[in-house]
C-alpha cells in the first residue's frame, strides 16, 4: 500500500497534528465488504479516524474501537485499530444505496440533514410529524404526489423543508441521529471544529453551508411560495399551513401530527429558507423494487398524483414502495410472502370490480 500517516508536534508537545492518505485502505475495505459508494465514503472516514487515533496509543497491545450507531439506512459503523497502524471495520448495511444530494454528491450528510423543520408537500400541505428519524422522513416523501412542474418532477422533488433565520438557535434541539446536524459554528470559529469527520453529517453546520445548501431564500413567505412553485390553491395551502404551524408552536402542542414540543420551530423571522426533499427511486439489489409501480390498498395502480387508474392492478415484484425507500437485503425468498399476499388481494379486487 502507498498509504501513510504523518504526525507532527509543536509548542513543546502542546499541539499535535495528523495528516494521512488512506485511499488503498478504503479500497481494500470496499472490495472486502462489497460496500456501496455512500457506505464506502462513510466507512472510509471512520477507518481513517481509527488508524490516526490508534497510532497515538503507547502500548504495543493497545486496541481501540470506534462505533457510530445511526437510525438511517446504513445502521452503523464499527472500526477497531491498534497502535501499529493496523485497522479493520465494517458497515452494518454495506450495500445501502441512496440518491445523490441536490449538489450531485454522495449523500453522506447535508448542511441541515433531516432536522425537524416544517415539511410541506407539493400541494402546500403538511403531511407528517417531522420529529422522526431521517429514514422515516424519506419514507413519507415517497408517499407524496410528484411536482406538477416538469423540472421539479424530473428532479424527484416531493416536498419543501421550511425554516427561518432562527435556525442556528433551533438545531441544538435536534436529536442525535443519522443525517442530523445539532451544532452551529460561527464562521470565525470553523477552524477549531474541523476534524477528520467533518462533513459526515454528525456534527456542525455554518451559515455559509446553509446558504449554499438551501435552494430558496426570501424575505417574505409570499415570495418564498411563488419561487418554490406554489400557485393558486397550493399557495393558499402553504400560507395557511405555516400560519397553523405557528399557532401550534405558540400553543406548545402539536394537535395535528404529534411533533415533540421542543421541535416545534416557528417560522416568523426573515429571511425564510426552503430546501427540497426528494426520493431516489433506486431499485434494490434484490428482487423487490423500491420505487416501481405504486398501488393503493386494493393493489390498484396509482398515477403520479396518487389517483387510482381504473381497471389496472399490480402485484408481486412489480409493486413499489413495499419498504418505503428502505433498502431490501437480497435474501433468498425475501419477496415470496409479499408476492403471494399481494397477488391474492389484487385478484380479490379485480373480482369485486368486475361484479360492480
Amino acid at each position: 500500500m502507498s498509504d501513510y500517516v504523518i504526525r507532527a508536534t509543536a509548542a513543546d508537545g502542546e499541539i499535535r497534528a495528523f495528516a494521512s492518505t488512506t485511499r488503498d485502505l478504503v479500497e481494500e475495505a470496499r472490495k472486502a465488504h462489497n460496500t456501496s459508494p455512500v457506505a464506502t465514503a462513510a466507512l472510509g472516514r471512520l477507518l481513517t479516524a481509527g488508524v490516526m487515533m490508534g497510532i497515538d496509543m503507547k502500548g504495543e497491545k493497545d486496541l481501540l474501537t470506534l462505533k457510530i450507531q445511526g437510525d438511517g439506512p446504513i445502521g452503523g459503523l464499527t472500526v477497531t485499530a491498534d497502535s501499529l497502524g493496523n485497522v479493520k471495520g465494517y458497515a452494518f448495511n454495506p450495500m445501502v444505496m441512496l440518491p445523490p444530494n441536490s449538489k450531485g454528491k454522495l449523500d453522506v450528510g447535508g448542511a441541515l440533514g433531516v432536522d425537524s423543520f416544517l415539511q410541506l408537500n407539493m400541494e402546500g400541505k403538511r403531511f407528517m410529524n417531522e420529529d422522526v428519524p431521517g429514514q422515516n422522513i424519506a419514507d413519507e416523501h415517497t408517499r407524496q404526489p410528484v411536482a406538477k412542474d416538469p423540472e421539479l418532477a424530473k428532479a424527484g422533488v416531493k416536498s419543501w423543508q421550511i425554516f427561518d433565520s432562527k435556525w442556528p438557535e433551533q438545531i441544538i434541539h435536534m436529536p442525535d441521529g443519522h443525517g442530523y446536524t445539532t451544532y452551529f459554528v460561527p464562521d470565525d470559529k470553523i477552524a477549531e471544529y474541523e476534524t477528520v469527520l467533518s462533513g459526515f453529517g454528525l456534527g456542525y453546520t455554518t451559515q455559509a453551508m446553509v446558504d449554499e445548501a438551501a435552494d430558496v431564500k426570501c424575505d417574505t413567505l409570499e415570495e418564498l411560495a411563488e419561487i418554490v412553485g406554489y400557485t393558486g390553491e397550493a399557495k393558499t395551502n402553504f400560507l395557511a399551513e405555516v400560519e397553523r404551524y405557528n399557532e401550534l408552536c405558540a400553543k406548545g402542542h402539536d394537535d395535528d401530527w404529534g411533533c415533540d414540543p421542543q421541535n416545534l420551530l416557528p417560522i416568523k423571522d426573515a429571511p425564510f429558507f426552503a430546501s427540497f426533499g426528494t426520493t431516489g427511486g433506486n431499485p434494490s439489489g434484490g428482487l423487490c423494487q423500491h420505487a416501481a409501480i405504486c398501488t393503493d390498498g386494493r393493489y390498484q395502480v396509482l398515477t403520479g398524483e396518487k389517483q387510482p387508474i381504473a381497471g389496472l392492478y399490480a402485484a408481486g415484484n412489480t409493486c413499489g414502495q413495499r419498504y418505503g425507500i428502505q433498502y431490501a437485503t437480497p435474501t433468498a425468498g425475501n419477496s415470496c410472502g409479499s408476492a403471494l399476499t399481494s397477488g391474492y388481494c389484487a385478484a380479490e379486487s379485480v373480482i369485486e370490480d368486475l361484479k360492480a
